[in-house]
């Protein structure tokens, strides 16, 4: 249902991102962080995960683009959604885990925009960096995945 309303509302030429904005507003924060979470796993599945290491600049325009849209679907006013943004950049099950580095980079990029935001993203992965159990219990996959998107 998710992708279809994307398809239909966003990715389209005559986008209507205030109609899918204010679907948003209508749910509750917890449905909005998974509605948010599910948009970027599509994103990440159907536009980003076949890229390689997303240096090419045929990469960095897929990226932009989804980062575009992302920007849409948290829209400039919607603090709580930019909030749920920063908590799947920093949490440990979170950030695009078994995807490829793109999501990460168009999320950053959205975040990138407020130095507070991306402030909080850098201290809370630095936070967890240097803590030692995280470090000896998180797989090793895990940790290069979350450091190839904020470094």
């Amino acid at each position: 249902m998710i992708k279809h309303l994307l398809s239909k509302l966003l990715l389209q030429k005559k986008a209507q991102a205030d109609k899918l904005s204010a679907l948003l507003d209508g749910l509750p924060q917890s449905e909005q962080r998974k509605v948010l979470f599910s948009i970027l796993k599509i994103f990440a599945e159907d536009h980003l995960n076949r890229l390689a290491n997303c240096e090419s600049p045929a990469d960095r325009a897929v990226v932009s683009a989804v980062a575009c849209a992302i920007e849409l679907v948290v829209g400039p006013a919607a603090g709580s959604r930019r909030d749920h943004l920063v908590d799947w950049l920093t949490s440990p099950s979170g950030a695009g885990l078994g995807d490829g580095i793109g999501i990460r980079r168009a999320a950053l990029a959205v975040i990138s925009k407020e130095r507070d935001r991306l402030g909080d993203v850098l201290e809370r992965t630095m936070d967890e960096f240097g803590d030692q159990i995280y470090i000896k219990h998180s797989p090793i996959l895990q940790q290069e995945g979350r450091t190839s998107g904020v470094f």
